[in-house]
């Protein structure tokens, strides 16, 4: 049961990759319902993910508030 949240999360998120506006509602809904904890994760994760996506980097990197730990 642990972390199951994030990764169902990680997994919403690999799904709507393919829209940036999409993409960044679902982090921002992440960022209401995880703990704080699997947010951490997350954002750890996230900036992995996205790393060899440009699109997806530079919207995450606009809007640091998003991704603060």
């Amino acid at each position: 049961m642990r972390n199951k949240m994030l990764r169902y999360t990680q997994s919403i998120l690999e799904k709507v990759s393919f829209d940036r506006d999409l993409f960044l509602k679902e982090v921002q809904k992440a960022k209401r319902v995880l703990q704080a904890h699997e947010w951490s994760a997350l954002v750890e994760w996230l900036r992995d993910y996205v790393n060899d996506k440009p699109l997806l980097k530079h919207a995450l990197m606009a809007t640091p508030a998003l991704i603060a730990v």
